[in-house]
């Protein structure tokens, strides 16, 4: 199969990629390297094709997204905090972007697996978030991905076969620490063995002790995988379930073999 992968030097493009070469299939890369590093790419460079290309280019795009069976769009802007200083951009490449991707596949016939995102919820306060839970972003960037959801909901009705993913904290091998922005569990990592003190949010009726007692029950004890498919209709998937929200932190402080201190604050419903 012959696929294209948006933000493919990215940290979630990246892995993909490695993925769809060590399955057989032929890749092509687009990236504008604004945020990703071609060297995320060193061991698979010389088997796919690298496209320097931002999505905001049409007619680049164009000329690139013909006889393919499929594209996993990944390029994104993605930082909460920044968005509120830039949203105009953040509009322009994750929504015009987005949809230059959907009208070139509605075009050309080629389906479509796109990233979508946790922040469409905003604070919720039903755990656990379920699919169809209320979307009310609180940030840009969360508008810009619900946006994403709209634009391809009308694209399926003009034909197209698209699914989104709704991305939670993902973390693994080759992410970039930054303490700002990492996602959760490499920011409590990092806590763990540098500063040896982990950071918790206490609330509702949840405490440390009653985490601590689950983390022996599935689905904690196990490793679960989320397989994602390409069916007729449109879809998102939230790969996971619920999971308490200070459970993660009990996770690093176990992994980690230091047993840092916990830090219990009461959290405040501003925090996301």
């Amino acid at each position: 199969m012959r696929y294209v992968v948006t933000g493919g030097a990215g940290f979630v493009g990246s892995h993909l990629v490695k993925l769809l070469v060590k399955n057989g299939h032929d890749v092509t890369v687009i990236d504008n390297l604004i945020k990703g590093k071609k060297e995320n790419l060193s061991h698979v460079i010389e088997i796919i094709k690298f496209l320097n290309l931002d999505i905001r280019d049409y007619q680049e795009l164009r000329k690139n997204l013909m006889n393919i069976d499929g594209v996993f769009h990944q390029a994104a802007l993605t930082i909460v905090q920044d968005s509120f200083e830039r949203p105009e951009e953040y509009h322009e490449v994750n929504v015009l972007g987005t949809e230059n991707i959907f009208k070139l596949a509605n075009e050309n016939n080629f389906k479509v697996v796109y990233a979508s995102s946790s922040s469409i919820y905003g604070n919720t306060t039903t755990i656990p978030i379920h699919e169809n839970s209320e979307k009310n972003p609180i940030n840009p960037y969360g508008v810009t991905k619900l946006d994403d959801e709209k634009l391809a909901k009308k694209y399926h009705n003009l034909g197209l076969s698209v699914i989104g993913l709704r991305y939670f904290n993902v973390y693994g091998p080759g992410e970039i620490f930054k303490q700002t922005t990492s996602s959760m569990i490499l920011q409590l990592a990092f806590q763990a063995i540098n500063i040896g003190k982990v950071r918790l949010f206490e609330f509702g009726d949840q405490n440390f002790d009653d985490i601590l007692n689950t983390i022996g029950h599935p689905p904690f004890s196990h490793a679960f995988k989320c397989n994602v498919t390409l069916p007729g209709d449109t879809s998102r998937k939230d790969c996971g379930s619920g999971i308490a929200g200070s459970t993660p932190c009990v996770l690093v402080v176990k992994v980690s073999l230091l047993s840092p201190t916990p830090i219990l604050k009461k959290q405040n419903q501003n925090n996301t």
